[in-house]
This record gives C-alpha cells, sequence and structure tokens, in this order.
C-alpha cells in the first residue's frame, strides 16, 4: 500500500507496477527514474526509486 502523507501505521507491502527509463542496474537492485529534470549536466536530477532485484517478476520495454 502506497501512501502520501498519511498514516504510518497504515503502510503494508503491495504488489506495484511502476513505470519509468531504467537508470541502473545493480548486483542487488536496480534504479528507475519516472521523472527525468533536463539542464542538469552529467547527473541529471531525477524522481526515482531503487528496486531490490529480489522484488521485481518482470520489465518489460514499452514502445514509445
Amino acid at each position: 500500500m502506497g501512501e502520501i502523507n498519511g498514516p504510518m501505521k497504515k503502510l503494508k507491502p503491495q504488489r506495484c507496477k511502476t513505470v519509468g527509463w531504467l537508470q541502473r542496474v545493480e548486483k542487488d537492485y536496480i534504479v528507475i527514474a519516472t521523472s527525468i529534470y533536463e539542464g542538469e549536466g552529467d547527473d541529471p536530477t531525477i524522481d526515482g526509486c531503487a528496486i531490490p532485484i529480489g522484488c521485481i517478476e518482470s520489465v518489460k520495454r514499452l514502445k514509445g
């Protein structure tokens, strides 16, 4: 269950779908950018998340 500005006691793990740009693949996790801000140089500012490899069921490439 996801929550923004809500009570912490309500939060529990839940299956979800994340859509974004794959930024990095590490041994234990991947980094997905849901937004990439332009004009930030070699290390762009992103909205993103790191997802543990063990939590990933599938990765699909979407046609753009």
